[in-house]
């Protein structure tokens, strides 16, 4: 009997041991960092659609149609320049807005081609400016003059 009372003192420790040592691990902080140079974004059939990623020492966040085109590029520069460029279906530039290292503000229009046709941005002293170039780059309207 005093063997049977000893052995059963020994499983009860070891439970209790295993038990408190299952709700310590059950309350342990949850990780407040994850660290990676990308993190991907897939839809329900594993096609990529985002992704968050390092582009030398710029930093973009890519996001992709279901025909895994990017459609839309969010990048900071490694000089801290942030710039927005859509893309239309056949992932060519349509449409840009950036801010300089001055301050100054642009939203760049392209055509099919990638030219920039249209442009409406703030100067370095903040004054606006508006003008529209040809498809051989050659500014043909401008405002103010």
């Amino acid at each position: 009997l005093e063997g049977q009372n000893k052995l059963l003192r020994r499983g009860l420790g070891l439970a209790a041991l295993l038990g408190g040592a299952v709700l310590l691990m059950g309350q342990a902080a949850t990780p407040q960092t994850v660290s990676a140079q990308q993190f991907l974004l897939v839809d329900a059939s594993g096609k990529r659609r985002a992704e968050l990623s390092m582009a030398g020492e710029a930093s973009r966040l890519l996001l992709f149609d279901k025909n895994k085109k990017v459609r839309l590029n969010f990048t900071v520069q490694h000089t801290g320049q942030p710039a927005v460029i859509f893309y239309d279906a056949l992932q060519r530039p349509r449409s840009m807005l950036s801010t300089k290292a001055d301050g100054s503000q642009a939203w760049v229009l392209f055509d099919a081609k990638q030219r920039a046709r249209a442009t409406m941005a703030t100067r370095k002293d903040g004054s606006p400016i508006l003008f529209f170039t040809n498809d051989k780059g050659k500014i043909t309207k401008m405002l103010p003059k």
